[in-house]
């Protein structure tokens, strides 16, 4: 019996030690992913210490049952989402293929890495992948669309939040923000061309079935506002761009994950917020995207930027009473940038409270810039600040090129 027991308790512990090690595994610089998958950042208490602690990230397997619907138990200090990855880059990679192995968008791995070539970033180069997001202002229900930031945040009612990059609508055809709900979902669905579709492009075919030249992919949610919807997509290069016709588009294997898991009824949420502010722990961070046509301006490698009029005021009430500790050169750098991470922004903040640290940004070649001027609280919001660009001037025509081969901009 003592031998029973003496062994019975060296495999719990050994049990215990792997589940331990699964829970805390994070991807290492130079790790491959599996091709073809994409998985979504799933956090259920981000927040459980002072400082800045370390996210923990937990990936679900995909369900083709569909969730009980039932109101989500979120945290309330649960303020953001996921963790900053690193990762070396094969020969035959490009930011666009990164995207679609590591679920993100190409405009926010191009904001990442600023000075890399998107389309030959080159083998055994340090990648920054900004997988760590701020939730954004809203309920904390159902699914939160943030259309700045392309990203997708759905609040499980287990407590967990996933979130996706998505692609949205072009310049004209701006996807709407307000309130809606899912009244439908699709497997293998089709899709008929609008008029002005069909007269923009005289190539489409008046009804598409199921199949890869589908531009809805293999699933599709349905919203309450008509001819919108939440999709996969035959053009996964545009995801993380401005290219649709105001529908929101999905790498296939992150709709394949809502329509299993999202009921219909789901309400839906769509916001526009490109400047995010929350604490976590002692330390107050920003995380700023390009919003617009700065996005496309982004992914072209090149971006001159406003400061919104009521900035000041915000981060102000955002930061309370450690107002007098915010540091102005911090918010106009990340402003500056836009890198799409949250960034630490009170005087003194340490090195272990930077999720992306300086090491980390050498490794990727992204020195930072000096700062030309700092607009205090009292300054002139709206004036144009000056804006380096980033990367270098053979990405841009590299992404121009990207986007000449796009073909139509279709749902």
């Amino acid at each position: 019996m003592t031998r029973f027991l003496i062994a019975l308790f060296a495999v719990t512990a050994l049990a215990h030690a792997a589940h331990a090690k699964d829970n805390n595994d994070s991807r290492m610089a130079g790790t491959q992913p599996v091709a073809g998958v994409s998985k979504p950042i799933v956090d259920n208490d981000p927040d459980a210490k002072k400082g800045a602690p370390k996210p923990k990230i937990k990936t679900t397997k995909k369900s083709s049952k569909v969730a009980q619907a039932s109101a989500p138990a979120i945290a309330p200090k649960q303020n953001y989402v996921g963790k900053i990855e690193t990762y070396r880059a094969r020969g035959d990679d490009t930011l666009q293929s990164i995207g679609e192995r590591e679920s993100l968008g190409y405009v926010e791995l191009r904001a990442a890495n600023p000075s890399m070539d998107p389309w030959r970033p080159g083998a055994g180069r340090f990648i920054i992948l900004p997988k760590m997001h701020l939730l954004p202002d809203g309920p904390r229900k159902g699914i939160v669309v943030n259309l700045p930031e392309m990203r997708l945040y759905y609040y499980q009612s287990n407590g967990e939040v996933a979130t996706f990059p998505i692609g949205v609508g072009r310049e004209g055809f701006s996807t709407p923000t307000g309130s809606t709900n899912i009244v439908s979902k699709t497997k293998g669905p089709t899709w008929r061309p609008t008029p002005r579709m069909l007269r923009e492009d005289p190539s489409l075919k008046p009804f598409y079935g199921p199949g890869p030249d589908n531009p809805l992919g293999t699933y599709a949610l349905y919203l309450g506002w008509p001819e919108y919807r939440l999709h996969g997509t035959n053009k996964p290069w545009g995801i993380g761009r401005r290219v649709s016709s105001g529908c929101i588009r999905m790498y296939n294997e992150s709709a394949e994950y809502l329509f299993g898991h999202v009921p219909v009824g789901t309400p839906v949420t769509t916001v526009r917020q490109p400047i995010k502010f929350a604490w976590i722990g002692d330390m107050l961070y920003i995380e700023a995207h390009a919003d617009g046509m700065l996005a496309d301006q982004m992914e072209r490698g090149e971006i001159d930027y406003r400061v919104p009029d009521d900035l000041f005021a915000d981060l102000s009430r955002a930061a309370g009473k450690s107002r007098d500790d915010i540091d102005w050169k911090a918010v106009r750098e990340a402003l500056r940038d836009r890198r799409g991470y949250p960034v630490p922004i009170l005087l003194g903040a340490r090195e272990d409270q930077k999720f992306v640290t300086d090491s980390m940004m050498r490794r990727a070649g992204t020195e930072r810039v000096e700062d030309r001027e700092v607009v205090p609280p009292s300054g002139n919001a709206s004036a144009p600040v000056p804006v380096p660009a980033p990367g270098n001037a053979g990405s841009s025509a590299g992404s121009a090129g990207a986007r000449r081969s796009m073909g139509g901009f279709n749902s």
